[in-house]
């Protein structure tokens, strides 16, 4: 996709000095994301560890998924961790990369908001997730990893 655009729209960026350095710039922000995702998982982990015992909980259940798929990596044994996949979700609901979620745009002339606001055509909207994420309203303790706790009742 990226390639029909560039021979199409930047026929003189096709060369491999300016596609490798497309390239290195793009891999830098993935791999940025995931080093820190995966560095504040094992913190999160160890973090929890003393009080809720989860590396015990998440060595018994990668263990138990493991012997079952014969000891083999796959999408279908990764699905059945149910328990690492929690921590996961909870380390990054804490921990996000994103601070905005929905992002649209105005697509039509203009929109007026219940509250008066006029919204030109091509605006960009959005929702700060950050704060829906570590609301009291929604969890008694955000700012915990909840699925800790969680892990002793499965």
């Amino acid at each position: 996709m990226m390639l029909r655009f560039a021979q199409k729209e930047r026929p003189n960026e096709l060369n491999l000095h300016d596609i490798g350095v497309r390239t290195v710039i793009a891999n830098f922000g993935s791999f940025h994301q995931t080093a820190m995702a995966a560095t504040n998982l094992l913190l999160n982990v160890l973090e929890s560890d003393q009080e809720y015992g989860t590396i015990s909980i998440l060595r018994v259940e990668i263990t138990q998924v493991l012997k079952e798929s014969g000891g083999l990596w796959t999408r279908d044994a990764a699905a059945e961790m149910v328990r690492c996949d929690s921590v996961l979700r909870e380390t990054l609901r804490l921990q996000n990369f994103s601070t905005r979620a929905l992002l649209r745009k105005v697509m039509a002339d203009s929109i007026t908001t219940e509250d008066g606001f006029i919204l030109p055509k091509g605006t960009d909207v959005s929702l700060i997730a950050v704060h829906i994420a570590h609301r009291r309203r929604y969890l008694r303790s955000p700012l915990e990893i909840r699925s800790v706790s969680l892990l002793q009742c499965w």
